[in-house]
């Protein structure tokens, strides 16, 4: 089999792989060997889903059964068929294999976020507990449940979320969600201090420099007003 494979010869693989599922299905391992060359076939875009509901059926508590779910998650969260990716991550992080959890996690959250299943994120993303993951996943997924807020909004929560400090890492349009949001709560310094963030990109700081004056115009500071809606025309 990995001769075979090692030489992209799927037709010859294919031979050995219905060798191996019509007489060897007892034997130790096949299913490993019957996961590198489903895995191969869905490299190459081929129908796999004889070999995948094999191994799913027949080997539904091994770790191969558990990769290959990880495998098809990942292959329909590239497709951004994010439904059925949800789906392969939760049967993933069922069982009791931990190699990809992380990004298992990382990625069911994405998914979430990108069905607008934003309570259910807010949900996982409050309760904690989270599997091993990279620094740049944790600040995401942080950003994705502020998001979520914004969308439900949530706007104290939404200022809560988020750390001033990581401001710099974001999108302008973030940065502009939590200027907005840092008014909703009257906090008027962390959002002219993120406001100085957005100074690069003329439209979007116009949009802030007026956000900020109609909240000085609305809570009296007319003069001061003003002043933002004067820098905004220059």
């Amino acid at each position: 089999m990995r001769i075979y494979l090692g030489k992209e010869d799927l037709d010859g693989a294919g031979r050995i792989a219905d060798s191996l599922s019509r007489d060897y299905l007892n034997r130790k391992d096949v299913e490993i060997a019957l996961y590198d060359y489903t895995s191969a076939l869905m490299r190459k875009g081929r129908d796999a889903r004889r070999f995948i509901n094999l191994i799913m059926n027949r080997f539904p508590g091994s770790e191969t059964a558990a990769e290959l779910c990880y495998d098809l998650g990942n292959d329909n969260f590239k497709r951004n068929n994010f439904v059925y990716a949800l789906e392969y991550y939760a049967k993933y992080l069922k069982s009791p294999f931990t190699r990809n959890q992380g990004n298992a996690y990382y990625r069911k959250i994405v998914s979430l976020y990108n069905l607008k299943r934003y309570d259910d994120l807010i949900g996982i993303a409050v309760k904690g507990n989270f599997p091993p993951m990279s620094e740049a996943q944790w600040k995401e997924i942080v950003l994705l449940q502020a998001r979520s807020y914004y969308r439900l909004k949530r706007f104290d929560d939404v200022f809560m979320t988020l750390d001033i400090h990581n401001l710099p890492e974001y999108s302008k349009e973030d940065i502009l969600m939590y200027i907005r949001c840092a008014l909703h709560v009257g906090d008027y310094r962390s959002a002219m201090e993120a406001n100085d963030f957005l100074e690069k990109d003329k439209p979007i700081y116009s949009e802030s420099l007026y956000i900020i004056g109609e909240f000085l115009r609305e809570n009296g500071n007319r003069e001061e007003a003003e002043l933002f809606f004067f820098e905004n025309n220059q």
